[in-house]
Protein backbone atom coordinates (compact mmCIF):
# COMPACT_ATOMS: atom_id res chain seq x y z
CA UNK A 1 0.00 0.00 0.00
CA UNK A 2 1.21 3.01 -0.81
CA UNK A 3 1.31 5.92 1.90
CA UNK A 4 0.88 9.74 1.10
CA UNK A 5 1.53 13.34 2.76
CA UNK A 6 1.24 16.69 2.32
CA UNK A 7 4.32 18.99 2.48
CA UNK A 8 5.06 22.47 1.44
CA UNK A 9 8.21 23.94 -0.73
CA UNK A 10 9.52 26.82 0.88
CA UNK A 11 10.62 30.23 -0.34
CA UNK A 12 14.21 28.77 -0.35
CA UNK A 13 13.12 25.59 -2.43
CA UNK A 14 13.21 23.26 0.56
CA UNK A 15 10.83 20.57 1.45
CA UNK A 16 10.25 18.79 4.81
CA UNK A 17 10.07 14.77 3.80
CA UNK A 18 7.48 13.98 6.34
CA UNK A 19 8.48 11.89 9.53
CA UNK A 20 7.10 8.78 8.68
CA UNK A 21 8.78 8.68 5.44
CA UNK A 22 11.95 9.18 7.25
CA UNK A 23 11.62 7.04 9.86
CA UNK A 24 10.83 4.13 7.39
CA UNK A 25 13.63 4.94 4.88
CA UNK A 26 15.99 6.12 7.65
CA UNK A 27 17.02 9.08 6.46
CA UNK A 28 18.93 11.17 8.69
CA UNK A 29 19.84 14.78 8.55
CA UNK A 30 23.18 15.18 6.40
CA UNK A 31 22.27 12.15 4.39
CA UNK A 32 22.67 12.14 0.81
CA UNK A 33 19.44 11.91 -1.84
CA UNK A 34 19.02 11.81 -5.71
CA UNK A 35 16.36 13.31 -6.85
CA UNK A 36 15.02 12.71 -10.39
CA UNK A 37 12.13 13.70 -12.62
CA UNK A 38 10.47 10.37 -13.55
CA UNK A 39 7.69 10.95 -15.78
CA UNK A 40 6.47 13.80 -14.01
CA UNK A 41 7.07 12.65 -10.94
CA UNK A 42 9.88 14.14 -8.58
CA UNK A 43 11.41 11.04 -6.71
CA UNK A 44 14.19 11.17 -4.63
CA UNK A 45 16.28 8.19 -2.73
CA UNK A 46 19.06 7.80 -0.14
CA UNK A 47 22.45 7.00 -1.58
CA UNK A 48 24.63 5.35 0.76
CA UNK A 49 28.15 7.02 2.58
CA UNK A 50 29.86 4.00 0.93
CA UNK A 51 28.46 4.50 -2.65
CA UNK A 52 28.93 7.67 -2.58
CA UNK A 53 32.78 7.61 -1.13
CA UNK A 54 33.43 5.06 -3.93
CA UNK A 55 32.27 7.72 -6.43
CA UNK A 56 34.27 10.14 -5.25
CA UNK A 57 37.66 8.36 -4.55
CA UNK A 58 37.35 6.96 -7.91
CA UNK A 59 37.25 10.66 -9.73
CA UNK A 60 39.98 11.55 -7.73
CA UNK A 61 42.25 8.91 -9.12
CA UNK A 62 41.29 9.34 -12.82
CA UNK A 63 41.73 13.44 -12.37
CA UNK A 64 45.40 12.93 -10.92
CA UNK A 65 46.25 11.94 -14.45
CA UNK A 66 43.66 14.41 -16.50
CA UNK A 67 43.24 18.36 -16.94
CA UNK A 68 40.28 19.86 -15.52
CA UNK A 69 38.59 19.94 -18.67
CA UNK A 70 38.19 16.52 -19.22
CA UNK A 71 38.02 16.10 -15.12
CA UNK A 72 34.85 17.86 -15.16
CA UNK A 73 33.80 16.39 -18.34
CA UNK A 74 34.10 13.13 -16.99
CA UNK A 75 32.74 13.85 -13.38
CA UNK A 76 29.46 14.87 -15.47
CA UNK A 77 29.12 11.41 -17.20
CA UNK A 78 30.05 9.33 -14.11
CA UNK A 79 27.50 11.37 -11.93
CA UNK A 80 24.93 10.95 -14.91
CA UNK A 81 26.01 6.79 -14.62
CA UNK A 82 26.06 6.92 -10.77
CA UNK A 83 22.46 8.09 -10.73
CA UNK A 84 21.26 6.02 -13.48
CA UNK A 85 22.42 2.38 -11.30
CA UNK A 86 21.31 3.80 -8.26
CA UNK A 87 18.11 4.24 -9.50
CA UNK A 88 17.52 1.48 -10.68
CA UNK A 89 18.10 -0.81 -7.85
Amino acid sequence: MENYELTTITSRGQVTIPQSFREKEKIEAGDKLIVRDVDGYIVMRKVSKEMLKGFFDTMEKVGKHMGMKDVRALRKEAEKNFVRKTSDK
